[in-house]
């Protein structure tokens, strides 16, 4: 927020409406700034119009260059105004203390609702802006008695995760409803947070305990299940590493099935992972032999030239096993 400008001076006195709103009811006035000045002279730029500068004859003996003044000038003509059809009025520019962590009376909102407002809205003015979710919630209260609140701020999309935060928060502070005799509803109304997964299926190095399995769990990756895939795969040693990775591949026939772990990892994550998945592997449809399936991890066929083919071994972490 700008700074708000007050008149001081002949005709205005400290607090009252700031010039621009002066302004715009009194079409006669204007706003310049003092450029420079002579003896018996002002020249000011009219603020908002560029292309106009004004002369004032003897300007008052408190004007300064750099001063910013409202003039009335009902009867000037041009751009040259005489003293006799100029009313100068002071304006300085006020710092206003902000008193955003305070609670203001209804007479100082009444007094300066714009102001105080917006004092009370410096720190979650910009939520708007950015698309950011923000929730405020009480917690407690002043040594004077007055209530005292706090604001969380929240990454985009993430109104629900904060409202069920809230819910949570004011079940463990145990506070009046303001100064009502209301209570809270049973916590079965408080909003939840429907959090969309996407499974993903890991034969090899993913797998729990394995070199890479910090990739899964970093991105809030969790483990769901163990299973094993439908007996329509082949598992390879791929050539490479560290860390030594398999090969999960279809086949038409003279398949076996394999065993491998089912996680899950939030949707807005799922890029993130597959991005970093380097050649022959990448993320396909697995069969599972309960009838279900699920997307993971799977092997083109090229890379398996010259592999070994280990699927007798049932999986990675037997294959492992027998190189130990």
């Amino acid at each position: 927020m700008g700074d708000i400008l007050y008149l001081v001076g002949e005709g205005a006195t400290r607090g009252t409406k700031s010039y621009r709103d002066r302004a715009g009811r009194l079409r006669e006035f204007f706003v310049g700034e003092v450029l420079s000045m002579g003896q018996h002279f002002a020249r000011l730029k009219v603020l908002g119009n560029e292309m106009v500068d004004v002369v004032l004859d003897w300007p008052p003996s408190w004007l300064r260059v750099g001063h910013v003044v409202l003039l009335k000038a009902p009867y000037c003509v041009g751009t040259k105004l005489k003293t006799p059809n100029v009313w100068p009025v002071k304006v300085t520019w006020k710092h206003p203390t902000r008193k955003t962590g305070t609670i203001y009376k209804v007479a100082d909102l009444e007094r300066e609702p714009v102001l105080f407002n917006s004092n009370l809205g410096h720190y979650t003015n910009f939520v708007n802006f950015f698309r950011l979710p923000a929730l405020a919630l009480p917690a407690g209260f002043r040594r004077d008695g007055l209530p005292f609140g706090i604001t969380f701020v929240g990454h985009p999309n993430w109104d629900r995760m904060l409202l069920e935060f809230g819910a949570r928060w004011q079940r463990a502070v145990p506070l009046p409803l303001g100064r009502t005799h209301s209570k809270l509803p049973e916590p079965a109304a408080d909003p939840k947070v429907t959090e969309h997964r996407i499974s993903i299926a890991v034969v090899g190095a993913h797998m729990s305990g394995l070199p890479l399995n910090g990739q899964l769990t970093e991105l809030g990756g969790r483990l769901e299940r163990a299973a094993r895939t439908a007996p329509n795969y082949r598992l390879y040693a791929l050539p490479g590493g560290p860390p030594q990775r398999p090969g999960l591949v279809r086949v038409v026939k003279d398949g076996a099935a394999v065993e491998l772990e089912v996680w899950s990892l939030p949707k807005s994550a799922l890029g993130h992972f597959v991005t970093g998945i380097p050649a022959p592997l990448g993320i396909g449809t697995i069969d599972l032999d309960d009838g279900s399936s699920a997307q993971g991890f799977l092997c083109e066929n090229y890379a398996t030239a010259g592999a070994r083919d280990i699927s007798a071994f049932g999986g990675w972490r037997a294959f492992l096993k027998s190189l130990s």
